[in-house]
């Protein structure tokens, strides 16, 4: 009979640790596939952040535009109120920029923040923070934050480009970052 018990008990331990190893794989799977997400969109936004400021830096401003908003559509801005806002920031006389650092919300969040140190041919080096916006696997533009005391024109504080700066929105800056 005792025998009989020990055989029972070892059945029962093997299955007890079998079924917690089963959830243990299946959780560790499903948080591995997140992390392995957020670090594809966290690279998705880098790259889209540089192509932005590669257009800039080429001078090709139409393609900028494009890029910065949603599938195309520049129904709510006009690539000519564009340039006006991106001419009243160092942006306008980019001449190099490195992208390095992604903060990303977390998997569903859709929305990176992406840190770059700029050089401006007239306003020299500072840091901008582009937010990129991944909906529908069209990327765009979301708010552009620059640095405290960066020079900018007074366009860049007016109405026309409240949206770009997020001088209107309804979260703070990023840290480190100021309204315009």
């Amino acid at each position: 009979m005792a025998g009989q018990n020990d055989n029972t008990k070892k059945i029962l331990l093997g299955v007890g640790c079998g079924c917690l190893a089963l959830v243990g794989l299946c959780c560790g799977s499903a948080g591995v596939l997140a992390l392995v997400r957020k670090s594809s969109f966290e690279s998705a936004a880098q790259a889209h952040a540089e192509r932005f400021l590669g257009y800039l830096q080429s001078g090709d401003d139409l393609s900028a535009f494009d890029t910065a908003v949603y599938d195309g559509d520049g129904g709510l801005y006009s690539a000519i109120t564009f340039h006006a806002c991106i001419e009243a920031t160092p942006l306008a006389d980019l001449t190099t920029y490195s992208c390095s650092d992604v903060d990303a919300e977390w998997v569903q969040g859709g929305h990176a923040d992406v840190t770059c140190t700029i050089t401006s041919a007239t306003r020299g080096t500072s840091d901008v923070t582009i937010g990129v916006n991944g909906a529908d696997s069209s990327p765009y533009l979301g708010f552009i934050w620059f640095s405290p005391g960066v020079t900018t024109g007074p366009g860049w504080h007016g109405d026309d480009c409240a949206t770009w700066s997020g001088r209107e929105f309804f979260r703070e800056p990023p840290a480190g970052r100021v309204r315009p």
